[in-house]
């Protein structure tokens, strides 16, 4: 799911520096500073294991993250409030994924690594109205306590959210 909000967003950033240059000329924007995002796809593994509970234990695989890890916010309020580029897309883009849901779904617990070009971000977790994806999905507790914490910035300002 996170996957569908990371393409929406990318999209929203190329339209919104698009629009800004055909009305100024191609005047410099600071979206034009905006990495672009992406998530580690994880595969999971069922392996036998006669010692677990219910006879098995799970293995999750990713590839290798390139980079320093950054952590830029979690599933319980907390937002990274460095002033970098890697902190403000993140930001921007849990308020963006939950507007983009009809204000239903939030992407949030993003961490991974990045550069000027790329931030790429591994085991997201998405809080829900409905609190459909698992434990660590805190419903709208967990969209509220985002909002809390969270200031916009001008990436949220330049791709209209409220």
């Amino acid at each position: 799911q996170a996957l569908v909000y990371v393409s929406c967003f990318n999209k929203r950033i190329t339209h919104a520096k698009n629009k800004y240059n055909k009305q100024s000329g191609r005047q410099p924007h600071p979206l034009d500073d905006v990495p672009h995002i992406d998530v580690l796809f994880a595969e999971v593994y069922r392996l036998k294991s006669p010692s677990c509970p219910g006879g098995f234990r799970y293995l999750a695989v990713e590839d290798h993250l390139e980079g320093d890890y950054e952590k830029w916010n979690n599933n319980d309020g907390f937002v990274n409030k460095t002033d970098c580029m890697k902190c403000k897309v993140a930001q921007a883009f849990s308020h963006f994924s939950y507007e983009k849901s009809d204000r239903k779904e939030m992407v949030v617990d993003i961490q991974g690594s990045g550069n000027s070009d790329t931030c790429m971000y591994t085991d997201p977790q998405l809080h829900s109205v409905m609190k459909e994806f698992g434990r660590a999905d805190r419903g709208t507790a967990g969209i509220d306590t985002f909002f809390a914490t969270h200031k916009c910035n001008f990436i949220c300002k330049a791709i209209g959210l409220p």
